[in-house]
């Protein structure tokens, strides 16, 4: 049972799911009593120092939003998330939906695991910490690198391509043609 703690008030409550990346909260799910649970709510807010299990850990420098709710009589439950877009943390099976939505690409689930081994994922990845979820970092700085990977990985036939564009495969233009509307 992993639990997260202020070092000053003694305050306490059960984490549900975390994402930490450099000792920063990117996200939290924490269940405990009403008064702690909201009491832990001020601290992250406010900057206090915490710790998750043996791990000191901040809030991120970004806004940061949170949801309340009760279980049960005197029982909370709190989200708290940051809002920073380079940052992914849910279900690994919605991973390529936001890698999608990230560099501006369709990305089929089959290729998250290639695209997790790119080195730019790879290297900023093995820094964020998770417990019962997954997570992913992708710095906006790194994109256009990823999206180059992607496209060379996809020239040389190292991802999959759904089977009707595989037998009629589309040639790329040397040259673009831009058109421009003007209001």
């Amino acid at each position: 049972m992993l639990t997260i703690h202020t070092t000053k008030q003694g305050l306490q409550a059960l984490v549900h799911k975390a994402v930490i990346h450099q000792r920063m909260t990117v996200f939290l799910s924490l269940v405990g009593n009403r008064e702690e649970v909201h009491a832990l709510w001020g601290a992250i807010a406010g900057h206090d120092e915490l710790r998750i299990g043996d791990q000191s850990v901040r809030r991120p420098w970004r806004d940061i939003k949170a949801r309340f709710s009760t279980l049960a009589r005197g029982v909370s439950h709190v989200v708290i998330w940051s809002q920073d877009e380079d940052y992914f943390f849910g279900p690994r099976e919605q991973l390529a939906d936001w890698l999608a939505q990230s560099l501006g690409l369709p990305v089929m689930p089959e290729w998250v695991p290639f695209i997790e081994e790119i080195p730019e994922i790879k290297e900023t990845s093995t820094k964020v910490w998770t417990h019962n979820t997954h997570g992913l970092y992708l710095p906006s700085s790194a994109r256009q690198e990823v999206r180059a990977f992607i496209q060379e990985a996809l020239k040389e036939g190292k991802l999959p391509l759904p089977d009707g564009l595989r037998h009629h495969p589309v040639p790329v233009a040397e040259k673009a043609l831009v058109i421009e509307a003007r209001g």
